[in-house]
């Protein structure tokens, strides 16, 4: 495979139709599946964000455009970008050439897209910042903004995670001398990212996981995933009894001290 890969790297790392696919199909496959994947539910998942956004009131709020700002700049990864790699990848560069100019077009708008995302998760973080100078009006927004807190880590280090690795490829590969395969990889995972923003809003943000269960019904598919997790930690908790059955014992074990209490009173008299 490293021989055939070579091969590819040659000639300016140009490929024709089929031809990755066809010499290297332990790297293109599990590639290809992963792109079709990460653009279908990607776009389903930025889609419902805007939609969820929309229509909930209680998102009507200044960190919810950003959040919104984001999901239309990870659409272009997700309808666009996505979907010319995988033509890409099966068509070679002959398809992208009889268009002179597209290519660049489109990698200039994915470097924009970055960008704007980057953009978007900044001022997400000083909007929260700012919102935290002030006082609290009541417990719920604190815990509203403990959670906006946790919901944009989290975005921020997937952004990172994904896209750390190809800034180092950029720099460390200046002569392109990097095998094929590096470049195939790390530009997949730095394209995922977009594919993922939509599942962190509903595991960490309950007026998100809300609004998606009440537009896409997610609650069918997640909600036993969750709730499994739930019971799990009130079972770990409580030494692997049940909420009642915790309280139960607890009533048992008091009334027999009172039980033994009333009997040390009697004999004392």
């Amino acid at each position: 495979m490293n021989s055939t890969l070579g091969n590819l790297t040659n000639s300016y790392n140009t490929f024709g139709r089929y031809q990755f696919l066809n010499e290297t199909p332990g790297v293109a496959i599990p590639v290809l599946i992963t792109l079709i994947l990460a653009a279908l539910f990607g776009t389903f998942g930025n889609v419902l964000i805007l939609i969820t956004i929309f229509t909930t009131e209680k998102l009507h709020r200044l960190e919810c455009i950003f959040m919104a700002n984001l999901a239309i700049s990870d659409m272009y990864v997700t309808t666009l970008a996505d979907p010319l790699s995988i033509v890409a990848k099966l068509e070679g560069e002959e398809f992208f050439d009889k268009l002179s100019g597209f290519c660049q077009i489109i990698a200039f708008g994915c470097t924009i897209s970055c960008i704007n995302s980057l953009g978007s998760i900044a001022l997400l973080s000083f909007n929260r910042s700012r919102e935290k100078t002030k006082t609290a009006s009541s417990r719920r927004t604190s815990s509203y903004s403990i959670e906006l807190a946790k919901t944009l880590c989290i975005i921020y280090v997937i952004f990172a995670a994904c896209w750390i690795p190809y800034a180092l490829l950029i720099v460390l590969d200046r002569d392109d001398s990097f095998p094929h395969e590096v470049h195939v990889y790390i530009t997949v995972w730095a394209h995922l990212h977009p594919s993922i923003n939509w599942l962190v809003y509903y595991f960490t943000n309950t007026k998100f996981e809300a609004a998606f269960n009440r537009i896409a019904h997610l609650d069918i598919c997640f909600g036993r995933c969750k709730k499994s997790r739930k019971d799990g930690n009130e079972s770990s908790t409580s030494g692997g009894l049940s909420t009642s059955e915790t309280n139960t014992t607890f009533k048992k074990a008091l009334s027999s001290i009172e039980l033994s209490g009333n009997k040390m009173d009697e004999y004392t008299i």
